[in-house]
């Protein structure tokens, strides 16, 4: 009988063995691929969608933020992020655009803001286009950058927090920069926010944004929440109103 029971313990412990690595193969193979509905254009399957949350502008719009991870060994370059919508013959009848993104390196996470969304549709995908100006060739100079981030200790006047960047342009020609900061409740993305700038040739730069406190609508951000800054890039400035 006391042989009879050890085997019984074994099996068991095999057992739940077995299902503990079938659990984990299921959320590696799953859990580990996106937690967003918008799934990647068969042109672009080099990104890999993180996450997304929609934004209330608090005027009866909004609009969507994507956490896109480039997944290829592809640097994108001077592209524009599109969400495709379709219906349900699989016809695309919607476009929202985001801002241009200049420089995308592999295993890099980039957050997109698109806007004029629309909630008539069967599936949506998102697409990095090439810009018509494809003569334009942009290098990462993000190394030429020094920066530090400093958040006021109380507000101002009108009652805002600022976020104060500080930092030097190592380059010889003028930078363009983009700060992105994202907002989190534990690991939840609840918010993102992101400014550019042009940084002068081998000089000194001081710019601020506003530290994000509630949501547009006026719902204040949960508890506890937090939030991190990235130089997502730092390229060389390009007047693109003339003939390149």
């Amino acid at each position: 009988m006391e042989e009879k029971s050890k085997s019984k313990k074994i099996i068991l412990v095999i057992i739940i063995l077995l299902l503990v690595i079938i659990a984990l193969c299921a959320y590696i193979v799953f859990g580990c691929k996106s937690k967003s509905k918008v799934s990647v254009s068969s042109e672009n399957k080099g990104l890999l969608v993180l996450d997304d949350i929609t934004i209330d502008n608090g005027d009866g719009t909004e609009n969507i933020v994507l956490k896109l991870k480039n997944t290829s060994s592809k640097t994108f370059t001077n592209v524009t992020p599109v969400l495709i919508y379709y219906d349900l013959n699989n016809m695309p009848i919607h476009e929202a655009w985001g801002a241009k993104i200049s420089y995308f390196a592999p295993d890099e996470i980039r957050y997109v803001e698109y806007y004029d969304i629309t909630e008539d549709y069967a599936k949506v995908e998102v697409g990095l286009f090439d810009r018509e100006n494809i003569g334009i060739e942009y290098k990462d100079l993000r190394d030429k950058i020094v920066y530090d981030v400093e958040k006021s200790a109380e507000p101002d006047e009108n009652g805002e927090i600022k976020l104060t960047f500080k930092g030097e342009n190592k380059f010889d020609k003028d930078v363009e920069l983009e700060f992105q900061i994202a907002y989190y409740s534990e690991d939840i993305l609840i918010y993102e926010d992101q400014f550019k700038t042009v940084a002068k040739a081998n000089a000194s730069f001081e710019e601020y944004e506003y530290y994000a406190t509630k949501f547009a609508n006026g719902k204040a951000f949960p508890e506890g929440y937090t939030y991190e800054v990235t130089l997502a890039e730092a390229v060389e400035y390009v007047d693109e109103t003339e003939e390149v």
